[in-house]
């Protein structure tokens, strides 16, 4: 009889033993708020809000940012290379709208000689990514922000997560 209730208290708990979940690599949600330089015009600035998962390299979030000719909403997907590292690369894509004048530019110089008078016009938005993530929380981007499949700009931004990095 006593061995049988050490056989079973041993099987119980070797069972506990793994029933315990995985601890989380990284942490679930960050923020990252970024600024960079855009190909047409000076400035643009955003926000961006991620989830990561635990188990695969990939986090999805949204993507809100604002320049001199526009604004934009875009729900975006990146994959990430050696997470853990302090030196990772990701490569992502996002799609969403945008309220932007670069699709009237050419139009507004050719009638009023500047392009200061363009006029804004909402239209899909597509941006492929690539980056490199530093010291898990310093993130510089480069992306090509395509309107209606017409206009496109390139934009380097550098920006810092806040929250992600290792649990």
């Amino acid at each position: 009889m006593r061995k049988f209730i050490l056989s079973l208290t041993l099987l119980l708990l070797a069972g506990t033993a793994y029933a315990q979940t995985k601890e989380r690599e990284v942490r679930r949600f960050e923020v990252e708020p970024h600024i960079g330089i855009a190909s047409t015009s000076f400035l643009t600035m955003g926000i961006e809000y991620r989830y990561n998962f635990n188990q695969r390299p990939w986090d999805v979030g949204l993507n809100s940012a604002f320049d001199f000719n526009g604004g934009r909403i875009i729900a975006v997907g990146d994959y990430n290379f050696a997470r853990n590292k302090n030196c990772s690369f990701f490569v992502g894509v996002g799609a969403g709208w945008a309220n932007t004048t670069i699709m009237n530019i050419d139009e507004a110089i050719e009638q009023y000689g500047d392009s200061c008078c363009a006029s804004s016009q909402d239209c899909l938005c597509v941006s492929p990514r690539i980056g490199l993530e530093l010291f898990r929380h310093l993130r510089l981007t480069a992306t090509v922000n395509t309107y209606n499949f017409k206009e496109a700009e390139f934009i380097l931004s550098l920006g810092v997560a806040i929250g992600g990095g290792r649990k």
